[in-house]
């Protein structure tokens, strides 16, 4: 059971960094370039990048990072390494609320109205910031919760 508690440790962690990774990078540069852009392109930008970023890397990250801190903590309850337990379920929280949940809720609305609109259309420049402003904001709340996430699973590291 020891060596399927590191090697899930091992996956989450993984799949947290990479999260952050992804939820920073948009926040810190991917937005922030599309805000300096033409409002039609960054809307038509933004629209192909949601309709593309469902691949299984994608999946792994966005999709592991909940499941494999629950699944850690539970394997490493279950092999009485109880402080791990506790880190991992803490990072499965902190991810499934501030990232997974902010998801569903607040981005993934936001993108389906963004593909309904017309990039073309009269009131794109009000549609592009009427969608980044709240989509960024929420992002940023992503972006901590994950890197939260990560904090909590190196926590998991130390003494079981």
């Amino acid at each position: 059971m020891a060596s399927l508690v590191v090697l899930l440790h091992a996956v989450a962690l993984l799949a947290a960094v990479l999260a952050a990774g992804l939820f920073c990078t948009f926040s810190m540069v991917v937005m922030r370039g599309l805000d300096a852009t033409a409002p039609q392109a960054a809307m038509r930008a933004m629209q192909r990048i949601n309709a593309g970023i469902r691949t299984p890397l994608f999946d792994f990250t966005f999709f592991g990072a909940l499941s494999l801190p629950l699944l850690l903590a539970l394997a490493a309850w279950a092999d009485g390494q109880a402080l791990r337990a506790v880190w991992a379920g803490a990072a499965f929280l902190a991810y499934g609320l501030g990232a997974f949940v902010v998801t569903i809720v607040a981005n993934v609305p936001l993108n389906l109205r963004l593909a309904e609109e017309d990039p073309d259309g009269p009131a794109s420049a009000e549609t592009w910031r009427a969608y980044s402003a709240p989509w960024t904001a929420w992002n940023h709340v992503r972006s901590l919760a994950s890197l939260l996430a990560c904090v909590l699973l190196v926590m998991a590291l130390g003494p079981t």
